[in-house]
């Protein structure tokens, strides 16, 4: 009985510990990831040399990721709603939230409930449920997704069977966690929106609905599975979400512009072919009225809010229009675009534009004149300057002569 009250101790001691360090353990399991493949930011080293230190590096820190999982400084750290990465950690995060799922399952309900339900009241750190932020880290790795960078797949007999996509191997795992997902959880998992403290937990719905086609495949695998896996009470949860899909329609009209929000993530996938149609007919109307008011009070660019606001999709398009935009100036060269500008100017100069480009030139050759005789007045050198030109006399009562010929031409009165 006294050892197991001091092991008891001696463990309480050193998860008091490991609270303190959970910030520093996350950074370092995500700075340590990216220097080995698959990351795009590995170190270039020999493949034997790479895989022999990764297993060196990753195996104890795996190891330690299951001594920290029941601790909720760290649940808060690596599900935070509010978290900004650098674009190479973005792999690691997500790989780290995979490994995190495998090593769930045989935990006690306490740390269950930890990472699957997230934070649930105000005075709560927010924190995602850990489905929900898999998805958000997997929609994030975009540039990972396009390469494609590979995984090793499933282990059998101690052996990966080959190299797999990210989306495979993010898929298998989530797979394999719904299966050993305790039923109490699986209606959280694909039911209807709740709203939690700090986010809005939309499980599989949201990522089935939401605007990444990559990452809605992915939910949309997982749904499968878990329908395919589920209970009878699941099915019932199935039944119950399409009916309240359904009677949004009614109770939140497209027609109206303050309904807008609710049917701005792609919901309509989620309706019948006779109700998509009603809605985008309403949606279309509404933006049309829109665009039409603004047309009436002239484009005007101070209008443009209130447009935007009638429809997200315009605000979407205009935000990538001017990011494009953003980008071409940045992206062309200046001498480019200042070469056209003189002879688009000459083409284009009207007869004032000429007049005062001519006076401007003979004020300048006059004041230039004027400086010059200064400086010969003005002179204390111990020997006189030349004198002017005999002609100068000449040419200066010729120009006069030149500038009383010069007529403004008739006045119109």
């Amino acid at each position: 009985m006294c050892v197991t009250w001091f092991h008891h101790q001696r463990g309480e001691e050193f998860n008091s510990f490991l609270s303190k360090y959970c910030g520093h353990f996350h950074q370092l399991y995500l700075q340590i990831t990216s220097l080995f493949p698959p990351s795009l930011s590995a170190v270039g080293l020999p493949p034997p040399l790479s895989e022999e230190l990764s297993v060196a590096a990753l195996l104890p820190m795996d190891a330690l990721l299951v001594q920290l999982l029941p601790l909720r400084p760290f649940a808060e750290v690596v599900l935070g709603t509010d978290q900004q990465r650098s674009v190479e950690w973005q792999l690691p995060q997500c790989l780290l939230l995979v490994s995190t799922l495998g090593h769930l399952a045989p935990q006690p309900e306490e740390t269950l409930q930890l990472w699957h339900q997230g934070s649930r009241f105000p005075e709560e750190t927010p924190r995602l449920p850990i489905y929900q932020a898999v998805m958000n880290a997997f929609r994030l790795c975009c540039t990972e997704r396009l390469v494609p960078v590979l995984l090793p797949g499933v282990m059998t007999k101690g052996q990966a069977q080959g190299r797999v996509s990210l989306h495979h191997h993010v898929c298998v795992h989530l797979c394999a966690s719904v299966a050993a997902l305790p039923p109490a959880y699986l209606p959280a998992l694909v039911g209807k929106p709740r709203r939690s403290h700090g986010a809005r937990e939309h499980c599989l719905l949201g990522a089935v609905l939401q605007a990444d086609s990559q990452t809605a495949l992915l939910a949309t695998d997982v749904w499968c599975f878990t329908a395919r896996y589920g209970t009878a009470e699941l099915c019932l949860q199935h039944t119950l979400l399409i009916a309240q899909l359904m009677e949004l329609v009614e109770r939140f009209p497209p027609s109206r512009a303050e309904n807008l929000p609710v049917w701005r993530h792609g919901l309509l996938r989620a309706l019948s072919p006779d109700a998509c149609h009603r809605l985008r007919a309403d949606i279309t109307a509404l933006t049309q009225q829109a665009l039409d008011g603004w047309r009436d009070g002239g484009y005007r660019l101070g209008q443009v809010d209130r447009v935007v606001e009638a429809h997200p999709v315009l605000q979407c398009t205009l935000r990538w229009l001017l990011s494009i935009t953003a980008r071409l100036v940045k992206a062309v060269d200046h001498n480019v675009i200042s070469q056209p500008c003189p002879k688009r100017a000459r083409q284009e100069s009207s007869r004032e534009e000429e007049y005062s480009r001519y006076v401007q030139m003979a004020e300048s050759a006059l004041k230039a004149l004027q400086a010059l005789g200064t400086q010969d007045t003005a002179t204390t050198a111990p020997s006189p300057p030349p004198p002017p030109p005999q002609w100068l006399e000449a040419k200066l009562q010729e120009l006069q002569a030149l500038i009383a010929g010069i007529s403004p031409g008739p006045r119109s009165t």
